[in-house]
């Protein structure tokens, strides 16, 4: 179903649920059987032992009914996940969302792990589009599955928004913009430190000189080339950076990147 859902906007596939079920039913037959298949062949040859399976919140209440989920996953995820199990392997299925009213199915489906088990809101700071706790699923299963749970950021102090802050949103573009670049710019130093002649570091040992009077005198000298063609790089990377700013504050908050 997943597969095939991916094929609409999700307002239009959630329309033809409602009026064109039976052309879904078809269509998720058809794109079954080839999983199916394929999923065989790749058991068949050695792979293991754990196959990842997502998306089944698209099919969960509020989305859809529980006769659908029913309908249009439990019949065939659930061949599905006894194929895996049949050669030893492991079902792993991701769904985000409200799982409370589909876990007792997923027990039932024989699904090995499940992730992320959210939380319930959390306050209006705090949404989440979860419906139970890890603690609640946890004694639900009652052993049947392996649970994962999302960390909140605010369990560890990092609920402040850098990017929506004005005093911090434009020192966070720039960390971005460092972590981006700065590999490229230690790739290029390392593949130029690596060229300068051994011959030369080890005269300058001979003669006395410090690992800092050797950097000073010798290494930065002959680097000096190589790093006027990084700073230009860099100069014309950041020319180039309004894209990365622009799609991820739009310019906010405000006027302040």
């Amino acid at each position: 179903m997943v597969s095939l859902s991916n094929l609409f906007h999700l307002e239009d596939f959630l329309v033809w649920c409602a009026v064109e079920k039976l052309t879904l039913v078809r269509l998720i037959q058809t794109t079954f059987e080839r999983i199916y298949e394929h999923l065989k062949y790749l058991l068949e040859h050695g792979v293991a032992p754990v196959f990842h399976f997502g998306g089944l919140e698209q099919a969960m209440p509020p989305m859809m009914s529980p006769r659908l989920y029913e309908d249009f996953v439990v019949k065939y995820d659930s061949q599905l996940f006894d194929l895996v199990h049949r050669y030893g392997g492991y079902a792993q299925v991701h769904c985000h969302g409200r799982i409370r009213g589909v876990l007792d199915k997923l027990i039932t489906m024989r699904v090995d792990l499940l992730d992320p088990v959210e939380p319930p809101h959390l306050g209006q700071r705090y949404p989440s589009s979860g419906d139970i706790s890890i603690g609640e699923a946890k004694r639900r299963i009652n052993g049947k599955m392996t649970l994962v749970g999302n960390i909140q950021f605010s369990d560890l102090g990092l609920d402040h928004s850098y990017l929506g802050d004005p005093k911090t949103a434009l020192s966070a573009l720039v960390l971005v913009d460092v972590w981006e670049w700065t590999p490229f710019v230690i790739l290029l130093l390392s593949a130029g430190f690596a060229t300068i002649p051994q011959e030369l570091n080890e005269a300058s040992k001979i003669d006395g000189a410090s690992r800092w009077q050797n950097f000073v005198h010798i290494s930065l000298p002959l680097l000096k080339p190589l790093i006027v063609i990084v700073l230009l790089l860099r100069m014309i990377e950041v020319i180039k950076v309004f894209p990365t700013i622009f799609i991820i504050t739009e310019g906010g908050p405000g006027i302040h990147t």
